[in-house]
């Protein structure tokens, strides 16, 4: 049930008000009361009689011989009593002053005082009251506390008066058999009977004439006489109030603490009724206690406590008298009753018809309800109202008074034009109330009101509503029309809304000037022509405020929208659509900023929800059931239990940041981590980046139960990047995502796995370092380079380096230009590799300083010699061939022979042939 409003009252005022209607009551003045009468009776009275010194009553017995006197036949002709003190008759059976043969003709002035605590029971008797039959006067004198019940002519002072009452006053209960009823006197008649300045306070009931005053007078001789309406219904005279003769007041204004509605009511005679305000029991339930007007001197009576029900729908309290409705009869009968349609009622429990009762509509065109119902947290259901060639069909037909605290569950309500769950045509007040059933009609068709021409507060639909007439039109989850000038507040629909054209899921139509307000859709809305709407079918220059749409919308034509179909010179501000669900725009098609925008189910479930779609204090967001996987929407603060909501599911993804590339080790390996959530309805995981979201969880990322990625933050429904730079192992690996959702609101805590197949590093001469030997000198010794792995380059196997002299591998002994290759063996984490060179993996060793010794030779012409050289280094002398010289030929091993006279100087080459020494022969 919708939330209810409760107005408490000051526990002050409360105290204070019961504490001075005490005062007033017991203890502000010297009141003389007499003992409980015994039922005895006593002879004589004080005084003489006379109007001088009238004879005095100040007890039960002295009033019982009265009684005893006149009913035996004395009459009393002027003479004149009066009361010295209230009379308590001790709740002892009463004999009436007078009967049908006997009468008191005397002046009985009451004094101001009351007799009171009695009853008559003498059901087949007539001339019954405190005084059976007058034909004198009886003035100034309450009766109170009694019970008064009789055949004809009954009533609380008098039965039958031929004579004067004046200035009296009953509070009593007073009933009869048969006819002629009053509250005051039962039958009033003759030639200078009047009854005068008097009033009744409590229940009259009679088969035939009876009077809340008086139950039959002849001529115009009752005047400025009035009742208690609040507890008697049956008129003033003979069941009919007569204006200046018997009126009907309420408590409140009998009791106001003036004597201004009492004309006639002179202030040296009455004292003022007055109020004490309202004790809150329970809930919107209390009680008024007044004190009625009274003759002064005596004090004041108080009411019994009346039961009163705070009506009021805003911040002030209405405190009003109220019917209570217990049974399923009770209720049908105020349909039933068009007298009934200006009270005032409340639900005492739920009211459970048998399965289609047909109801009559509490308020129609003619005749609309203007009371005040509440249903206080209860329903009323299992009913149908099918009658679809009628306006005006609901629970209430037509209302211009107020209708609360209601449900209507299980109905089914099939009308013709203005048709709704709760009620069908709104002129008053529709406040915390909500429909469940089918709702079915031909235009302004709403789920709780069909045409609202007042206010429509704190409201919800959850049951089909559908306009099934061909051309239907004015179709919406709460209201179909919502009339000039008219609003509608936090309310919200999840029903399913369909019909021909102007179908909204909040309203159909909303006319100039009308204003809807903090309202939500989550139900779907379709119809089968344009003006289809979200929120509102047909927004003609009316005013849009602070609404969602979370439901789909379909229709033909291009009057569609997610918020409103149409916006002829409308306002629409601050409004929404989930456009996961919905596709056809905010308004008329397309989006409006600060009007009508789409907004992901993440943007509108998120932790921000409220802060990005800025709606204030009358919204509230409920936590995420992470445990459950449902996520929530905003929703109205005035509902405390109504949260519409998502189912989701979630998805952990942890997967190499290129699908397609093959890791070695050493490579920088990246993933892409996700934490996802799939709502209801979605095809399927999409990280939403336009969420603004403080949610968020974190992750870390393990390889054998070792981490290789440290602890990262991620937001809810996003991915992040985790990089491993440098990997350093190899093989087809498990690569772990633990993630932590302590902190997420969507997430919680779980695990993902990928596996990645990292490969030994393929080695390049990038890889190694190459430094050169340290003498690059000839001196006979081999000169050795060095290859290392760089920094960071491990596991490698066995470095064997080659040197080349041209393309032959050689020793690097002899000068010369040397490259260097290596050839490398598998290693823990690295690929063999061979021949592996650069540019720059060269050196030359030059020539050394070598001493070359040779005799000379002198040969003749013919002559064959040997040259001897020697060497300081091991190496042996070798000689350059010469053949056909002009002075010498040398051959390989030194001989020379002369073929001419002359000198030469014959080159000599080492074995190393680096090292050219020049001799002279």
């Amino acid at each position: 049930m919708a939330k209810k409003l409760t107005k408490p009252i000051a526990l002050f005022f409360t105290v204070f008000a019961v504490l001075v209607a005490a005062l007033l009551y017991f203890g502000a003045l010297d009141i003389t009361t007499s003992a409980a009468w015994d039922g005895k009776t006593t002879a004589g009275f004080g005084g003489d009689g006379s109007e001088a010194s009238p004879f005095e009553i100040a007890n039960g017995e002295q009033l019982a011989n009265l009684a005893k006197t006149v009913n035996e036949g004395e009459t009393y002709s002027g003479q004149f009593f009066k009361l010295t003190a209230n009379i308590d008759l001790g709740e002892n059976e009463w004999t009436p002053i007078g009967g049908e043969n006997n009468y008191f003709e005397g002046t009985f002035d009451g004094n101001g005082y009351t007799v009171s605590n009695f009853t008559i029971n003498k059901p087949e008797e007539s001339y019954i009251g405190l005084f059976g039959y007058n034909k004198g006067t009886i003035m100034n004198l309450g009766v109170e506390k009694a019970e008064i019940s009789g055949s004809v002519r009954v009533g609380g002072v008098c039965g039958y008066n031929y004579g004067t009452i004046k200035n009296c006053y009953n509070t009593g209960a007073v009933s009869g058999t048969i006819s002629v009823i009053g509250g005051v006197c039962g039958f009033n008649t003759g030639y200078n009977n009047t009854i005068t300045n008097c009033y009744n306070a409590s229940t009259v009931n009679g088969k035939n004439s009876a009077g809340s005053v008086c139950g039959y007078s002849n001529d115009e001789t009752v005047t400025n006489c009035y009742y208690n309406k609040d507890f008697c219904a049956v008129g003033g005279i003979k069941g009919s109030d007569v204006d200046g003769s018997a009126t009907g007041l309420t408590s409140e204004e009998l009791c106001n603490g003036t004597l201004d509605n009492l004309a006639g009511f002179e202030k040296s005679v009455w004292e003022p009724g007055k109020s004490f305000g309202v004790k809150a029991t329970e809930g919107r339930f209390g009680t008024i206690t007044y004190t009625y007007p009274s003759l002064i001197g005596v004090g004041s009576a108080a009411t019994p406590d009346i039961p009163v029900y705070n009506f009021g729908t805003s911040d002030s309290s209405e405190w009003q008298r109220f019917t209570e409705i217990t049974t399923a009869d009770q209720f049908k009968a105020i349909g039933e009753d068009k007298t009934s349609w200006g009270k005032n009622y409340v639900l005492g429990n739920d009211i459970v018809f048998e399965d289609g009762t047909e109801l009559t509509p509490i308020g129609n065109s003619a005749k609309p309800f203007t009371g005040k119902f509440s249903g206080n947290g209860h329903t009323v259901s299992n009913f149908t109202i099918n009658k679809p060639n009628i306006n005006n069909i609901g629970l209430f037909g037509k209302n211009k008074g107020t209708i609360m605290n209601l449900g209507v569950e299980n109905a089914e309500i099939n009308g013709y034009n203005y048709v709704g769950g709760v009620c069908g045509y709104n002129y008053g007040t529709i406040q915390n109330c909500y429909n469940t059933g089918a709702v079915n009609g031909d235009n302004d068709v709403g789920g709780v009101c069909g045409h609202n021409s007042g206010t429509i507060k704190n409201c919800y639909n959850t049951g089909a509503v559908s306009g099934t007439g061909r051309s239907s039109a004015n179709i919406g989850g709460v209201c179909g029309y919502n009339y000039s000038g008219s609003t509608i507040k936090d309310c919200y629909n999840t029903g399913a809304v369909s019909g021909t054209r102007c179908v909204g899921g909040v309203c159909g139509y909303n006319n100039k000037g009308g204003t809807i307000q903090n309202c939500y859709n989550t139900g779907t809305v379709s119809g089968t022509d344009e003006y289809v709407g979200g929120v509102c079918g047909d927004n003609y220059r009316g005013t849009i405020q602070n609404c969602y749409n979370a439901g789909t919308v379909k229709g033909n034509g291009g009057q569609i929208g997610g918020v409103c179909g149409y916006n002829p010179s409308g306002t629409i501000t601050n409004c929404y659509y989930n456009k996961d669900i919905c596709t056809v725009g905010g308004i008329k098609g397309s989006d409006v900023d600060g009007s009508a925008t789409g907004l992901t189910t993440f943007q509108m479930t998120d932790g921000k929800a409220l802060e990005t779609m800025g709606f204030g204090a009358d919204w509230s967001k409920k936590n995420i059931d992470k445990e459950n996987s449902i996520a929530y929407y905003p929703d109205l603060a005035v509902f405390a239990d109504d949260k519409p909501s998502v189912k989701y599911e979630t998805k952990l993804v942890i997967e190499p940041a290129d699908k397609n590339a093959e890791y070695k080790y050493g490579d920088d390996v990246k993933f892409n981590v996700s934490a996802l959530v799939k709502f209801d309805g979605m095809a399927d995981f999409a990280a939403d980046t336009t969420a603004v979201t403080k949610s968020k969880g974190s992750f870390k990322v393990t390889v054998d139960g070792e981490p290789v990625v440290d602890s990262m933050d991620i937001f809810d429904n996003t991915t992040a990047e985790a990089v491993i730079p440098s990997i350093k192992i190899i093989g087809d690996k498990t690569f772990m995502l633990v993630y932590d959702g302590t902190n997420s609101a969507y997430i919680a805590s779980g695990t993902a796995t990928c596996k990645v197949s990292i490969a030994k590093l393929d080695l390049t001469e990038d890889d190694f370092t190459f430094t050169e030997p340290t003498t690059l000198i000839y001196d006979g010794m081999a000169k050795e380079a060095t290859v290392t792995a760089n920094d960071g380059i491990t596991g490698v196997g066995e470095i064997t380096v080659k040197y080349y002299a041209g393309d032959t591998e050689a020793q690097p002994i002899d000068a010369g230009v040397y490259t260097v290759k290596i050839d490398v063996a598998e290693g823990d984490f690295c690929k063999s590799a061979h021949d592996l060179t650069a540019d720059d993996w060269k050196f030359t060793i030059a020539k050394g300083t070598q001493t070359v010794t040779a005799d000379d030779v002198t040969l003749t012409y013919g002559e064959t010699g040997k040259i001897t050289a020697s060497t300081d280094r091991d190496g042996a002398i070798s000689y350059e061939v010469k053949t056909g010289d002009d002075v010498i030929s040398v051959a390989a091993d030194g001989t020379i022979t002369a073929l001419k006279a002359g000198t030469v100087r014959l080159p000599l080459k080492s074995q190393r042939r680096k090292l050219i020494l020049t001799q002279r022969l």
